[in-house]
């Protein structure tokens, strides 16, 4: 990687970690740089669609795809079509009530919802958080004689091949 691609998820990496936009001018300052290596930076980086304006005083925001590249650079984030087949996924689990568990496998898979909800709230999910919960959801499922569990089953295959 060359010192400009470094500098740009540098960047990237500082105004993701801010809530709504932020201003580049001050996160360029914090990084130690100038205002024309911090514009020159912003630049490249709104060229490769990961960055838009916010306003004309300097305000940015990272956007979806600046996401996705971050994720993809950690390797620990959960890009938005992941994070939504879960969401989605979850809903239909809830919807499905009573699948036959147990009562202690239902106790488990309702605190395991619970954590799966509030990892999803994230800006960035942690695909090994959300990998770990499949896994303690599918074993619950399995354990299931419901045909609706045992789609539910399948269906988290899937979600954990896309994490």
């Amino acid at each position: 990687m060359q010192k400009d691609d470094q500098g740009q998820m540098q960047l990237l990496k500082e105004l993701a970690n801010e809530k709504g936009p932020a201003n580049m001018w001050e996160i360029g300052s914090r990084l130690g740089w100038d205002r024309q290596t911090t514009e020159d930076l912003a630049t490249d980086l709104m060229a490769r669609s990961l960055l838009a304006i916010a306003n004309l005083s300097g305000g940015v925001r990272v956007t979806e795809e600046g996401m996705s590249c971050l994720a993809q650079l950690d390797g620990s984030g959960v890009q938005a079509g992941a994070a939504e087949s879960i969401g989605s996924w979850l809903e239909a689990l809830e919807a499905a009530g009573d699948v036959g568990l147990s009562s202690a496998a239902k106790e488990d898979l309702l605190v395991d919802i619970s954590t799966m909800k509030a990892q999803l709230k994230r800006k960035r999910p942690l695909s090994g958080v959300l990998a770990a919960l499949l896994t303690a959801m599918q074993a619950a499922l399995d354990t299931a004689e419901n045909p609706r569990a045992k789609e539910l089953f399948d269906r988290s295959k899937a979600l954990i091949g896309s994490l």
